[in-house]
């Protein structure tokens, strides 16, 4: 689906599609984004997950690690916490959604600034920060984020401290009054803007989308029983094409 097809749409959560082939099946949630142990959502992925039984869990966000309990899991890192709580707890293998961080810096290289490509993934987690509940402060993640982010992704260079992200945020998204005070809608991807957050949103989630869609159906083409679970619109852009792929 396009996003001007998914733009003309409105559409309700959880947004659930099951499928199944001759060799297996697919339980596909699509979530809003939840850190609050309370939310009905994080009730319906266990009741779902219970009566589904897989073999195989897919989650969005990376390996995010294994909570000690769901309250833990889904505070620290929402709805992929739990569905790692969860496949832990009945020793179900599972593996992320994502393609390589690698893979992403390499697509986007071409069109964007090392400056941006880094300041946007730092930037992209602060809105998800300020809902979880963190181990250290904001101050200290984000820091931690720009080493790993100049170490693994060839991504040297500015922003390297607090001091110089607010640099780059003067410099590159100057309608920002302070860079922890991002908001979600600068990574949407839905919004026409002149911000390369926005831009670098949909290029991203495009190759996400054709990524998940390979992966959930290679591995029910191999004969798993898959849950996974992903933000609402993902679910609702690839299920034409996991239609045409499972049957």
């Amino acid at each position: 689906m396009t996003w001007e097809e998914y733009g003309a749409i409105s559409h309700t959560y959880p947004y659930v599609v099951r499928l199944t082939s001759s060799e297996g099946q697919l339980l596909y949630f699509g979530s809003r984004h939840v850190y609050d142990p309370a939310d009905p959502l994080v009730a319906e992925i266990q009741k779902l997950w219970a009566e589904f039984v897989p073999t195989l869990a897919l989650n969005e966000g990376g390996d995010p690690p294994v909570a000690g309990t769901i309250e833990d899991a889904v505070k620290q890192f929402g709805e992929p916490g739990l569905v790692r709580y969860l496949a832990a707890r009945d020793k179900t293998p599972v593996l992320s959604l994502e393609p390589s961080r690698a893979r992403e810096v390499a697509s986007l290289l071409p069109h964007y600034s090392r400056q941006q490509i880094k300041l946007f993934y730092v930037l992209r987690q602060v809105p998800h920060y300020r809902l979880a509940t963190l181990s250290v402060p904001l101050e200290k993640k984000i820091e931690e984020d720009l080493g790993t982010f100049a170490a693994l992704y060839d991504l040297p260079g500015a922003p390297r401290t607090l001091a110089e992200i607010a640099e780059s945020c003067e410099v590159l998204l100057p309608g920002l009054a302070h860079w922890n005070d991002v908001p979600q809608p600068y990574f949407d991807p839905l919004q026409e803007t002149t911000r390369f957050t926005n831009d670098i949103s949909r290029r991203l989630s495009n190759l996400r989308d054709e990524h998940m869609v390979d992966l959930l159906a290679r591995e029910v083409e191999r004969g798993a029983r898959v849950f996974a679970v992903v933000g609402g619109s993902h679910v609702v852009m690839q299920e034409p094409a996991l239609r045409a792929r499972i049957r």
